[in-house]
């Protein structure tokens, strides 16, 4: 399977910083090459990844591309409202990474949190791969 920009549908939406854009085509684009269908902004998320095997049926990740952590809690609820198996979130940094752990065992309920998987861009195959063997 191939990614290509002609497939980034609604990629762009309101007023996200040409930063914000680049993660979420980095986060579908490593999706992708792990055998996954991808959307952006479907049900307000960045990405929504899905795969369905005969293991472990259809799994359903949403992904948020986080520059802060003002929205960090709430897009997760969100997501996990709509019907997101786990959410991914991709941060820039590892100061934004250590700030962003802490806000979701903090605020989130230790079922969402354990669904929920944090990383950069360094370690984003390995945190999809992680997320796939939990659910």
């Amino acid at each position: 399977m191939s990614f290509s920009l002609e497939t980034e549908v609604n990629v762009k939406r309101g007023r996200e910083s040409s930063e914000h854009r680049l993660m979420k085509r980095l986060i579908a684009r490593v999706f992708t090459l792990l055998g996954w269908l991808v959307l952006f902004e479907k049900s307000y998320s960045d990405v929504i990844a899905f795969k369905c095997t005969n293991v472990t049926g259809l799994r359903l990740v949403c992904a948020e591309a986080e520059n802060t952590l003002r929205n960090v809690i709430r897009n997760a609820n969100r997501n996990f409202a709509n019907g997101c198996d786990a959410v991914l979130i991709l941060v820039p940094n590892d100061d934004l990474l250590a700030a962003v752990r802490r806000k979701v065992n903090k605020d989130l309920s230790r079922t969402q949190w354990s669904k929920v998987g944090i990383t950069t861009l360094r370690q984003i195959e390995q945190a999809i791969q992680r997320l796939e063997r939990r659910y």
